[in-house]
Formats: structure tokens, C-alpha cells, sequence
């Protein structure tokens, strides 16, 4: 089979981006190390919040809730789905919070909360922007699912090679892609010889939530507890919350099987103490993985003459920001342009 790119990473960033190129004109291989989506995509909370760090940041949000928004027109049944969000946060904190917020905030009455989540102190309740929710794993596969992708899963890459006239990428089973575009999207898998000299890879970060046995309604709202850097995810479909904790681990790799330990346990019980004393008790398991993060905060396109693209940097945000993401790649590429298929081989 001939290809015009290969996709390394099938996680949010490589499958939105592998939709994006085939929607050109391209032939795409997607390889993957794992399945699909199955790696912090599939782990992470997965929300498009509100809350946003600077302009940048609030133009890519923007353009891929816009995106998002055409694409569930397109597919009604896409995983993906809108639900209110909640912010408490402590009284002397809420011009900050309203400033990093792109939508205005107003005062919401203690019963918008669910019935076992307590305003307690000095603490407001705001509300009135929506967040978006999706289902990364279901929707990494919906993004794929083209004609023009062809998917390798559990197909590490060895290695790569090549510059200006194209790229060899070599896998684990000993076939070899030869095309001419190479994109990289490995997320924490990233390693410093995939970027151009002189780039640092970015850090890992461990991505921690724990599943709360509590039922949940499609009515349901996110609750954004700001002082923490923590939030409360309903699930419907799963019929359980998550709490989302912010994890004080850098520097996992993914290799390192990373697992949530005694200070993960101790900041998310702390946390329910404080808001949800009712729910200690349906405390149960982990979803844990590890992130790549950008000194920006958010995903950065890295291209280089003779090298790889790069997509690099979800930064615990890949959902919220893969479609805008995906554009600026598009836009390295020069990929607006159609191209014919079929201008690389498999060996």
C-alpha cells in the first residue's frame, strides 16, 4: 500500500489530524505503539472547559469547540456532548477565575450542585457557560473511520530516516513506510531525537482521576473546584463521577507503567473532605496516565526543514484543542492543497 503520510500516535492529536489530511485528498497510515486511543486520551477527563490561559489558547478553545459543534451536526451520534458548568471557588479568588474564564460568570444557587457536593466557607458558586464533554476513545475511532486512513495498531516504530526527499519509517515487525510527509504525535512518548537539534522534548506530567460509585444523570453538571485545580465529571454512561485531581508528579514517562500513589490518594481525599465529606465512601478506583506539556500550556506545531512535524504539548488538554491543533499542522504542511494519493510505498 502507497501513502502520502504517516501518522505516529493515534491518540486525540494524530486521529484528529489523520481525519483533517484525509478530508485533503491524502492517503494517511495511522500507526500506534497501542490501539486507538488507548493511551492518556482514553484516561483523561476529556473536557472543553471555559477556562482558558491566554489569547492564544482562547483562539485555538474557540476554533475547536466551533469545530466540534460542525462535526456533531455532521454525525449526531458522535460521542460527544454539552452538560452546564459549575465553579466554586473561594470569594477572594473569583475576579481571577472570571478573568481566565471566555464566558461571563454569574452567581448560581446552591441547588444547581449536585445534592451531595457542599459550598462550604467562604466559598462562591458560579455558573453559566456549558463545557463539552466526549468519549475520546469512541471518538478517536468515529474520526478514523475514512476510506483514506488505514490504521496499525500495536505496530511500534523503531525508528525513522530521511529529510527533504521523504521518510523511511522503519517498524518493530520489519516493514518499512517510505513517504514523503512524517508526522509526529506521540505525546509523552516523544523523545528528543524526534525534534530538530536545539528543541528540548517537552515534560511529563502524571494525569490522575478516581471513579466516585456515585450515580449520574445526563443533567448532571461539571463542578470545577478552581482552588484545587480539581474538577467533578459526571458519567453517565459509565453511571459514576470522576474526580480529576491535579497530581504533583513530573517527569513519568509513560514506560514507567505510571500508577497513582499515596499522595494522589491523600490530595483527592483531602479534596472530597473539603466539598463532598458524603462521598469518601464511594471512592474507588484510578484512571491514570501521563501527558506531555508545553512551556505554553497547550499543543505547539514544531517543523523543521528535512524533519518530522511535530505535534507535541496536550498539556492535559489534547480533546480541547486537537482540532486547532490540527489545523496549524495542516497549515505546515501546506495541506490545504489536494494532493494525489498514492505517492509512497510500503516495503
Amino acid at each position: 500500500m502507497s501513502y502520502d503520510t504517516v501518522v505516529v500516535g493515534a491518540g486525540i492529536l494524530g486521529c484528529a489530524l489523520a481525519h483533517r489530511l484525509a478530508a485533503t485528498g491524502r492517503r494517511v497510515a495511522l500507526l500506534d505503539r497501542g490501539m486507538v486511543g488507548s493511551g492518556c486520551s482514553a484516561r483523561a477527563g476529556a473536557i472543553a472547559s471555559p477556562l482558558v490561559r491566554d489569547d492564544r489558547l482562547r483562539a485555538m478553545s474557540a476554533r475547536s469547540r466551533q469545530w466540534y459543534a460542525e462535526y456533531r451536526l455532521r454525525r449526531p451520534g458522535a460521542p460527544l456532548r454539552s452538560l452546564p458548568a459549575l465553579f466554586l471557588c473561594a470569594a477572594d479568588r473569583q475576579d481571577a477565575l472570571r478573568e481566565r474564564c471566555a464566558e461571563p460568570l454569574c452567581p448560581a444557587p446552591d441547588t444547581a450542585l449536585p445534592e451531595w457536593v457542599n459550598r462550604t466557607g467562604a466559598t462562591v458558586l458560579l455558573g453559566g457557560p456549558r463545557a463539552l464533554h466526549g468519549q475520546v476513545a469512541d471518538l478517536c475511532r468515529a474520526l478514523i473511520a475514512e476510506p483514506a486512513v488505514d490504521v496499525y495498531e500495536c505496530t511500534p516504530v523503531d525508528r525513522w530516516s530521511g529529510g527533504n526527499g521523504g521518510f523511511v519509517v522503519e517498524l518493530a515487525d520489519g516493514r518499512g513506510l517510505d513517504v514523503p510527509e512524517l508526522v509526529l504525535a506521540k505525546g509523552a512518548w516523544l523523545e528528543s531525537e524526534d525534534l530538530p537539534p536545539g528543541w528540548e522534548p517537552p515534560r511529563t506530567k502524571k494525569i490522575v482521576s478516581y471513579v466516585l460509585a456515585l450515580p449520574a444523570s445526563p443533567a448532571d453538571p461539571l463542578v470545577h473546584l478552581a482552588d484545587h485545580e480539581a474538577f467533578l465529571l459526571p458519567r453517565p454512561e459509565r453511571g459514576e463521577w470522576w474526580l480529576s485531581i491535579t497530581s504533583p508528579d513530573w517527569g513519568i514517562l509513560p514506560q514507567d507503567g505510571p500508577a497513582a500513589g499515596p499522595g494522589d490518594l491523600r490530595i483527592a481525599r483531602a479534596v472530597l473532605e473539603r466539598y463532598a465529606p458524603h462521598a469518601l465512601s464511594a471512592l474507588r478506583g484510578s484512571s491514570v496516565h501521563c501527558d506531555s506539556y508545553s512551556p505554553g500550556g497547550g499543543p505547539e506545531v514544531v517543523a523543521a526543514p528535512g524533519r518530522p512535524l511535530v505535534v507535541h504539548g496536550g498539556s492535559g488538554s489534547g480533546f480541547r484543542y486537537a482540532p486547532a491543533a490540527a489545523e496549524a499542522a495542516l497549515d505546515a504542511l501546506g495541506a490545504f492543497a489536494v494532493r494525489p494519493a498514492g505517492t509512497g510505498r510500503t516495503t
